[in-house]
């Protein structure tokens, strides 16, 4: 039984066996016999592993307290690893985004909402939607300024100053259901998000096949700032609770 709705051949146990043992050899490289770069460049890895555990963990229907200890460790990470590059900014906002939201549906203590602003505000980011979920804990968070990513993310924008909540909701089921996939695949202006058809991958397809994968990379497709966005506003969720995307679960655990 897994929290997953979409189709997959994949192993979320597996995934995680796999960036847990990345994590450790990771964790056991000389750092000593490395430059700069090269030890950034590890440690921006080992953020990416412990991010995609957390997802994985609830996407197996793995309890709060057990996403909950996981998203403490990607935000141990976030706090010594990210680093942000305007030029490069697909992946590194759904980074942002889904590290952030998590940590608000996980109600984690308020220090480790501080390490995340404080990153943020160190990095030079500004993104309306990154500011709007700040907001509901720090009245002084000033990230606001457009959007790291535009598609889909922008499409939220109209929400934060909605009060009535079946307009709001309205507007998620929309997002959800015709808006957040379809501009993470590209449909908009072309560009992809990296984890785009990781649901597709497959060891046992014929090596020359484009879905062939040697490992286990899908760790679940999740609109993390729905459900966030919601437990903020105090909504009534039960018409998103069927939908592709939306973790439900995690608003009510």
């Amino acid at each position: 039984m897994t929290r997953n709705k979409i189709k997959t051949s994949q192993n979320f146990d597996s995934l995680i066996e796999d960036y847990n043992r990345g994590i450790m050899m990771l964790c056991e490289e000389s750092l000593d016999e490395v430059n700069e770069v090269q030890k950034k460049s590890l440690e921006e890895q080992k953020l990416r592993f412990q991010l995609y555990i957390t997802i994985a963990q609830y996407s197996k229907e793995s309890s709060k307290i057990i996403v909950k200890e996981n998203i403490k460790k990607t935000i141990d990470s976030f706090s010594t690893a990210f680093s942000y590059n305007p030029e490069d900014f697909y992946g590194a906002a759904d980074i942002m985004i889904w590290t952030l939201s998590i940590a608000v549906l996980c109600d984690l203590e308020i220090g480790y909402l501080k390490k995340i602003k404080e990153v943020l505000e160190n990095e030079g980011v500004q993104d309306d939607l990154l500011d709007f979920l700040l907001k509901s804990y720090f009245t002084d968070s000033s990230l606001g300024g457009g959007f790291v990513q535009k598609p889909p993310y922008e499409n939220l924008q109209i929400i934060f100053n909605v009060d009535n909540e079946d307009e709001g909701l309205a507007i998620l089921q929309n997002y959800l259901k015709n808006i957040w996939y379809q501009e993470h695949r590209g449909d908009k202006d072309g560009q992809k998000s990296f984890w785009v058809g990781y649901h597709k991958k497959s060891k046992n397809l014929p090596k020359n096949d484009p879905n062939y994968h040697s490992r286990n990379i899908f760790f679940g497709y999740w609109a993390w700032e729905t459900a966030a966005i919601v437990k903020i506003k105090g909504w009534d969720d039960s018409s998103l609770k069927n939908l592709d995307y939306y973790p439900y679960d995690a608003v009510h655990w």
